[in-house]
């Protein structure tokens, strides 16, 4: 059995919805909001994985010039 609501505008019915429809209807817009909010998430994840990458490239440069510095320092002191 399905439950009836009646939509009532001005003292006169409407139509009739019913509780399934209102359902279906609310769980297609969060649908289409959820996948709205993963298509920005991974969108969001991917540019965080590129300053990721490039933050590391930036700071692995860093390293390997203080890596030489104290090569040449050991060369010159010996």
């Amino acid at each position: 059995m399905l439950a009836r609501i009646q939509v009532m505008h001005s003292g006169r019915r409407l139509t009739n919805i019913s509780i399934r429809s209102h359902f279906i209807i609310v769980i297609t817009f969060v649908s289409i909001l959820t996948a709205q909010a993963q298509h920005v998430l991974l969108l969001n994840m991917r540019l965080l994985s590129e300053e990721c990458q490039a933050f590391g490239r930036k700071h692995m440069a860093f390293g390997l010039n203080l890596k030489n510095r104290e090569i040449m320092h050991e060369n010159a002191a010996a």
